[in-house]
Formats: structure tokens, sequence, C-alpha cells
């Protein structure tokens, strides 16, 4: 990500730029290494639902004269739900309090949760205000995977009625 580093002599290369853009310390660094490493951890869940999938079901609904996008939403999307569920909170909730990959990719630019209550409690402010930090932080993760649970309960239950 640096000016002579693959990326800017792969773009180069490709005639997409002029000259090397500094991309370290940016959101954009933050966010490649973010889905670089979470993205495993929402893959393996939905392709191990996809493995084990029946794949008669696509040809029954496909023979019943449906489309492949009202054999998607209704047929797979509603059966892989759990897997997509799981991934969302494998990536969601340890992703919520990551500092290591913004301190080191972002530099002191961005901040994540992680970041303000590490700083709290290491810092030279009190740890008092860093639990209360952090405390906060986990009523908020838990109210959030709360309602993406039942958002995502919710929007099964619709895409099964509407495709039924």
């Amino acid at each position: 990500l640096e000016r002579g580093g693959f990326l800017n002599n792969l773009l180069l290369n490709l005639g997409l730029i002029k000259e090397p853009i500094h991309l370290l310390n940016s959101w954009f660094a933050v966010a490649l290494m973010m889905i670089y490493y979470y993205l495993p951890f929402m893959v393996l869940p939905i392709y191990s639902a996809l493995e084990r999938f029946d794949k008669r079901l696509v040809e029954a609904s496909l023979d019943l004269g449906a489309n492949f996008r009202q054999t998607f939403l209704g047929v797979i999307l509603p059966l892989t739900m759990p897997a997509v569920t799981v991934g969302l909170f494998l990536v969601f909730i340890p992703a919520f309090g990551e500092f290591i990959i913004p301190e080191v990719m972002g530099g002191d630019k961005f901040f994540f949760v992680g970041n303000v209550v590490t700083q709290y409690i290491l810092g030279e402010t009190t740890v008092a205000l860093g639990a209360a930090f952090t405390l906060l932080s986990c009523l908020f993760l838990l109210a959030s995977c709360s309602g993406l649970y039942y958002g995502l309960k919710l929007f099964k239950k619709l895409l099964i009625r509407r495709y039924t």
C-alpha cells in the first residue's frame, strides 16, 4: 500500500494511475484490511450451508416455473439464512472492537471503538471512564445483535411469505 508497493505498481502498469498514490494511513487501507481479515468468517458458514444444500430443491423450483431470481429469493436465501446470520455475527462482533487494524493501517486518523477503549484504559485518563465506555459499548453491541437477529428473522419470514 506504500508508494512503491505491489498495488501501486499494478495500477501504474495497468495505466489506471499516472503517479503512485499513498494508500497507507487511509480509510481505504483500513477497509481493505478489515475485508481481508474478516471475509473468511463470512464466507465459510455460507459455503458450509451451500455445500449441504439439496440441489433438487432448486431443480424443483425451476421445474415449477420459477425463474432464477425467484428461486434464489424463495428457496436458496431462506434456507441459507441461518448461515448468513452466523457469518454476520462472526464478523460484526469482533470488528466492532477491532483496534489493531485501524491503528496499524490508519495511523492516528481513524478510531474504532476498540481504539477509544484502549486509549482510555492504557492512557493517562481514568480507568473508570474506560470501563464505563466498555460497558456502554457492550450494551450497544447487545442491542445491535438483538436487532440484527430479529431483523433477519423477520426478513426470512417476509421472503417465505412473499414467494410461497
